[in-house]
């Protein structure tokens, strides 16, 4: 049973047992059944509170504390009961004992997160960071006899936040120093709350910070910006641009010019899913921009179709001649769009041979019919050459189409001469051979002995007769009538 004296310091707590095992003999504050009202209230408050609190009493400052304040006491507890607290703390005496003198002159001082080099443990002296106040404790006579103290200790919330402040300083480091621009916009007014250097310098270093793009940048309202922007805000739909031409005024002094830029604004949501704003983050390409167009006049101005495909094989891009040739945009025959234009018995070929390049690293050629504008078929020779990177993957195709039309009827044309040539060859040697006949018997007859003036005659005529028709087939000119009548009045005569 509690000793009635002892009633204030009742309960199971840990404290409150030590409280009234422990030796006050050596104590300045004595017996706690000598203690005053005051102290004893104060004592009783604490002790049932699960927050942590001490009380520092009389011209010793002698401590007294809770069960919740133990953890704070480290390895000073519990040696720290009955001792005086600028004893106990001092490490940090010089920190502490000013606040002290406040209190009991009547002050009342809060602080918040008051960092404090303390010694609780074998790790030695340590950063630590205290939220507490000070407050005067009146005695019975009404005068300050004391100081409550109301305390947590908030380390690890500091350390926590001090963690998460370099690492934001890190990444807005990042931010600040991305090759691309970057900018928060917050609200339906879309506010700069943050911008990198990359969009400094894009906006020429004006202010931009706390105002709304409006107001910062009003010549992109005519430029469709913010329509994008409230689009964004209101579906909550990412949206890119590519290539988008964007005036760039850097002031009244400085010429305005367009830029090319590739951007993409990200809606940002709060912890409840709400749209709070938009994360713009994008490139200057006006350079690339440049390049492509001059490659664009340059593949343009090739009389052959030029085009360009993604790794993949989808195409991307056709010059001028495709749409000129085909009738059809070149939007339309981007991805596998291509085919519509292309025959179809010339079609699984060419997917064939297409196919089997794009899935190897190797240049292919094809040839196969197109459709042109007014629903006629051409030949067209295909050429395709991969762009490979350090590690042999293919990363672009480019090719050409070029018409052959022209070379393919010069090649039939060639051909059907060929053989006429051949045709007229062998007509010429058989006429030639059968000529031969009825020479070589007019020969015979005129070297026989005994033959006749009229037979001489007639034998001389068949050779005259045979002779220029030889000719005449040799000039080009054969006999109409055929090889087989030569070879039949060869017989005759």
């Amino acid at each position: 049973m509690v000793d009635p004296q002892f009633a204030f310091l009742g309960g199971a707590s840990g404290i409150a047992k030590l409280m009234r095992e422990h030796d006050w003999a050596q104590c300045p504050l004595g017996s706690p059944a000598q203690w005053p009202q005051s102290l004893r209230s104060v004592v009783n408050l604490m002790l049932g509170s699960g927050f942590p609190m001490f009380v520092a009493w009389g011209p010793q400052l002698t401590q007294l504390y809770n069960d919740a304040y133990v953890p704070i006491m480290g390895t000073k507890h519990p040696a720290g009961l009955g001792r005086p607290v600028l004893e106990n703390w001092a490490e940090v005496r010089v920190d502490l004992e000013p606040l002290m003198l406040q209190a009991l002159r009547g002050e009342s001082p809060y602080f918040e997160n008051l960092p404090l080099r303390t010694q609780r443990g074998p790790a030695g002296v340590e950063n630590t960071w205290f939220t507490f106040s000070y407050s005067p404790v009146r005695g019975d006579s009404g005068a300050v006899a004391g100081v409550f103290c109301a305390c947590i200790e908030t380390t690890k919330t500091v350390v926590s936040e001090q963690q998460l402040l370099r690492r934001e300083e890190w990444l807005q480091t990042l931010f600040d120093q991305a090759p691309g621009f970057a900018a928060v916009l917050l609200g339906p007014e879309h506010v700069f709350t943050q911008v990198n250097a990359a969009y400094r310098r894009l906006t020429g270093g004006i202010e931009l910070l706390g105002k709304s793009v409006v107001q910062a940048l009003p010549e992109v309202v005519e430029q469709g910006f913010i329509a994008s922007l409230d689009g964004v805000y209101a579906t909550g739909v990412p949206f890119v641009g590519r290539s988008v031409p964007v005036i760039v005024n850097h002031g009244p002094d400085v010429q305005a010019y367009t830029a090319f830029v590739d951007f993409m604004c990200q809606p940002l949501r709060d912890a409840n899913g709400n749209i709070e704003g938009i994360f713009v983050q994008g490139h200057d390409v006006s350079e690339q921009h440049r390049a492509q167009e001059a490659l664009l006049a340059f593949s343009n101005s090739i009389p052959a179709i030029a085009w360009e495909a993604g790794a993949d094989g989808q195409l991307e891009r056709f010059n001028s001649q495709w749409q000129a040739y085909t009738g059809l945009s070149a939007e339309s025959a981007l991805g596998r769009g291509w085919t519509a234009a292309v025959h179809p018995e010339d079609l699984p070929a060419a997917r064939r041979v297409w196919e089997a390049a794009r899935d190897g690293d190797r240049a292919w050629q094809i040839e196969y019919r197109l459709r042109s504008a007014n629903g006629s078929w051409r030949w067209f020779h295909a050429n395709a050459v991969p762009q490979i990177d350090a590690q042999g993957r293919v990363l672009r195709w480019f090719g050409t189409a070029t018409d052959i039309e022209e070379s393919k009827i010069v090649a039939q044309t060639l051909r059907d001469a060929d053989r006429q040539k051949d045709e007229f060859l062998a007509t010429l040697a058989h006429e030639l051979r059968n000529p031969l006949a009825p020479i070589r018997t007019a020969v015979h007859l005129l070297s026989s002995p005994g033959v006749g003036e009229a037979a001489r005659v007639r034998a001389t005529e068949v050779i005259g007769r045979q002779v220029g028709r030889a000719h005449g087939t040799a000039a080009g000119r054969p006999d109409r009538r055929g090889p087989d009548h030569a070879a039949q009045t060869g017989a005759e005569e």
